[in-house]
């Protein structure tokens, strides 16, 4: 007699409420298009990784080394070398993304890389001064 209540059983593959059936039941999380809050806390961090004035300091790093680079190297490998050192010393990577053909250059690259890594932490060390004194 309380049947005639029930709601009827939903077909089979039909997502909605966990069952047999569903993508909650075999342990996948549900998504959604909504992004939920970033879990580093607000204020954790001591560079903003958006900030205009430090996109500006990257892309300045990088209009004053590639010629450089770019007489030695192909300037999108160039270009590469100095984005995975960025990446790098934002901590996106442990290492470099720059492909190589041998192990010496392999070494080259890594050297090289180091290099660039020195010199942006300078510029970025200059940034968060200036950050930390505008406050």
């Amino acid at each position: 007699m309380g049947a005639a209540n029930s709601a009827p059983p939903k077909p089979a593959g039909m997502v909605g409420t966990p069952g047999t059936n569903s993508p909650a039941s075999n342990g996948a999380r549900p998504t959604s298009a909504t992004p939920g809050p970033s879990a580093t806390p607000e204020g954790s961090r001591e560079v903003e990784l958006l900030d205009p004035k430090l996109v500006n300091v990257i892309l300045s790093f990088k209009k004053s080394i590639l010629p450089t680079l770019a007489e030695k190297l192909d300037p999108l490998l160039g270009e590469s070398l100095i984005m995975s050192a960025v990446d790098r010393l934002l901590g996106f990577t442990d290492d470099t993304f720059v492909q190589s053909k041998s192990e010496q250059q392999k070494q080259h690259f890594a050297e090289a890389e180091k290099a660039l890594m020195k010199h942006l932490e300078t510029r970025f060390g200059e940034y968060v001064r200036n950050r930390s004194a505008q406050r």
